[in-house]
Parts: structure tokens; sequence; C-alpha cells
């Protein structure tokens, strides 16, 4: 997620007072539909993966979190819903939000699809409205799939973000996708998928554009140590 109109060598930060994002708007949700599929496809999803979470306890209880996991397949998002106790809402490329299929289950989810190779006002806005209004939400700092399965640098828009709104990272490492559906493949492998969560961090500073950058690939360094399971600590 890129910060929106920012300079590059701006010492840019956020007041969120102030009217950059405009009047805040929820993206809208088919609750009905999205929990049935949930309640369908959840143990489907859980037999052919073997899928399985750790550290769920970590997830804060109640209130507004950005959740920033690994990307490395299309069906990153799946694997999250397979395990988390309640849908949350995504933040998600526009070409996988506007898919037939795969956009399907993302639309009903009330994601918000973003441009991630220009600056899109429009997806920070809707981004914004669900922390605002109290909600977590899910956000993939890489903005892309992984071709390696190896985190990738981070974009600067959510340390933005979280810092524009004073809300927690939860880091969380979601292990076995790549080789299972890597993003050439047709047809997802039976491996086994694990959904590590990492410790909640605390709301990033606010900060100029250029250490936006570096809390990002911060972040992201953080969370390949737990996709690797080594020892991590806060990256600000």
């Amino acid at each position: 997620m890129r910060e929106p109109n920012a300079e590059p060598d701006a010492d840019h930060t956020l007041d969120t007072r102030h009217s950059t994002f405009g009047s805040p708007s929820l993206p809208p949700r088919r609750v009905l539909l999205q929990r049935s599929c949930f309640v369908l496809a959840r143990p489907l999803m859980r037999a052919y993966f073997r899928l399985r979470a750790e550290g769920l306890e970590q997830l804060p209880r109640g209130g507004p979190y950005l959740m920033t996991p690994n990307h490395v397949s299309m069906l990153d998002w799946a694997f999250l819903l397979g395990v988390l106790p309640e849908p949350l809402r995504f933040v998600v490329e526009r070409p996988y939000y506007d898919h037939p299929v795969f956009g399907l289950g993302l639309r009903w989810n009330g994601a918000v699809g973003i441009h991630t190779d220009r600056a899109d006002l429009r997806a920070m806005r809707a981004a914004r409205s669900i922390l605002s209004a109290g909600e977590p939400l899910i956000l993939f700092p890489e903005g892309r799939i992984s071709l390696t399965g190896r985190p990738q640098s981070g974009l600067p828009g959510v340390i933005f973000l979280a810092a524009a709104l004073q809300v927690p990272i939860v880091p969380a490492a979601i292990r076995g996708a790549f080789e299972s559906f890597p993003r050439w493949a047709r047809v997802p492998r039976p491996r086994r998928v694990t959904v590590v969560f990492g410790k909640p961090l605390a709301p990033p500073p606010k900060a100029s554009r250029e250490q936006q950058q570096r809390l990002a690939d911060a972040l992201m360094e953080h969370v390949g140590a737990l996709l690797d399971d080594r020892p991590r600590v806060s990256p600000w």
C-alpha cells in the first residue's frame, strides 16, 4: 500500500483531524453469505491443507488493529479466514478483487481493492473507515505476491496508515502456502499450511516517507523472522 499524495523527499506526517482521507464510508459487506461460506469452506480447508494456527491468543480482544501477513499465494486470504475466529476484512490488489472467482469471496467479505502501482486515495479512505469504525483490517505490506516464497520489501503505506490512526500491528506468517500454491500453479497441492500470529506491535511513529520505507522493511524482516521461527525484536 503506497502513501497517497506524498513527495518522495517530503518530511510527511499526518494529523488524522485533517481531511487527507476524506469522509469515511464502510465498504458494503454481505454478512449472511460471508458467514455461510465461512462455515462450509472452513472444514474443507482444514482437511485438504491440514490447516492450523499458532498464536491466536496474541490477537487483541476488541478494537482496531492492522494484521500484516507475508504474501506468497493467491489463497493467503483464505488460509487466514480458515483459522481466524471471525472473518476480517482485507486490502487486496485490484486484479484479485475484480477476479470473477477469487474476488467473489473478497467482495462478499467487504474487502478493499487497491491499485498498488500508484497512489490510491479511495482505497486509503476505505481502509481508514474500517479502522475508524473499530474493526481490524488485514493488509499485505508487500503489496504483491512473492515469487520466491521469501518476504519482500514492504510498502510505506502500511506504516503511514497505522501511524496516522495509531493502531497496533499484528504480524503474521503463513507457512507452507508457497509449497502448496505458488503464483504459477494451477491447482493447490495438499501441503500443510500453518498460520502463525506474533505479538502485537505498538503503533509505529509518524515519520517521513523515507523513514516509513525503512520501518516497512523492518516490519517485513520481523515477519520473516516469524516465518522462520527466529528470535524477533520490535521493528521500531
